[in-house]
Formats: C-alpha cells, structure tokens, sequence
C-alpha cells in the first residue's frame, strides 16, 4: 500500500500534539511517521507518514482540518512530495575497523557528529530507504544505538502550504484550508 503524507500548519497551541495524536489513535489510521517543528511566528507545521488508503489519507485530513488550530491541511501522494528522514547511529567498531565504519559513512554520505576511543556517532539524512540501507551494512560493525527523527514533508512545485502560490516578491494570499495532491 502506498504512503501518503499528511502536512499541517497550525498555530503553536498547548496540547495540539495530544489532540492530533489522539485523533489517529481513535480512528484507527497507521502512522507510519509523526514530525512536529516550530516553524516561526507562533506557528508549527506536522508531518504524519500514514500507510492507508488515499481515500482514509483524506479524511485524516478533513479531520485535521476541523481542530480549532490547525490552519491548512494538505495530502500529497509519494511522487509529489519532498521527503527526507534524520538519524543518529552510534556504532562500537571492533579495533582496526573504524576505518571501515568510516568508509561506510562516506558511502553513504553520512557525517561524524561524535567520536570517542570506543564509538563513533554518525549523522544522516535522506529516504527511509537510504537509511535502512546504511543500517543494514553498519550491522556487522555493532550498531549500539539509533535515533531516528520523523519524516518531513514539503509538496513539490512552487505551492506552499498555506498559501495560494504567489509571484516572486509578492506577499503570499491568506491560508487555505486542506488539499489532496495525489
């Protein structure tokens, strides 16, 4: 079954995270991935990864739609949406196979964000795919730990979320409710 993301721009408000988590628990949709930032000017955008039908993806937005802060809502199936997923791995080589663990990291465009006698922290971004790969090959190396943030969505194309697309310099139209981009 094909993911679809769910993108949310809301105003920062206590308890927002609690009621859109709540939401998904209750109607039963399968969250594949849940990322909430502050975005600037009291506003925070979510990102929620459902494996579900097109049809539930939309009406998970619907539902978004009608809490009392969210601001606009949008669905974008795979192709149309820019995905990109971070994750920690804290890896204890054997010695003589950092080296090793570092080629691997080059391979995979990861950075060394923490290094010590006896682990070496490593930081990558990319596909859930790229990800799980890197993970796969650094298995032989004794991955000690992962840490890995949610998805985070933006629609491709000049749109952005919340506001009718607008000429360069020009100030952007008031927020707009959801739309399904699939």
């Amino acid at each position: 079954m094909p993911v679809y993301y769910v993108m949310v721009l809301a105003r920062e408000a206590t308890g927002l995270l609690r009621r859109v988590s709540g939401l998904c628990e209750n109607r039963g949709y399968a969250l594949q991935s849940l990322s909430v930032g502050g975005i600037g000017g009291g506003m925070v955008r979510l990102g929620l990864a459902v494996d579900e039908p097109r049809e539930r993806a939309e009406r998970l937005a619907r539902q978004l739609e009608r809490l009392t802060d969210v601001m606009a809502v949008e669905v974008a199936g795979d192709h149309q949406a820019v995905r990109r997923e971070l994750a920690l791995i804290k890896v204890r080589p054997s010695p003589g196979r950092r080296s090793e663990v570092l080629q691997v990291a080059q391979v995979f465009r990861a950075r060394v964000v923490d290094a010590s006698p006896g682990t070496v922290v490593l930081e990558v971004t990319g596909t859930a795919d790229k990800i799980d790969a890197l993970l796969a090959v650094l298995q032989e190396y004794d991955v000690a730990e992962v840490a890995r943030g949610g998805v985070v969505t933006l629609r491709r194309g000049p749109a952005a979320l919340g506001a009718e697309p607008s000429e360069p310099g020009q100030p952007a139209e008031q927020p707009r409710r959801w739309s399904a981009v699939v």
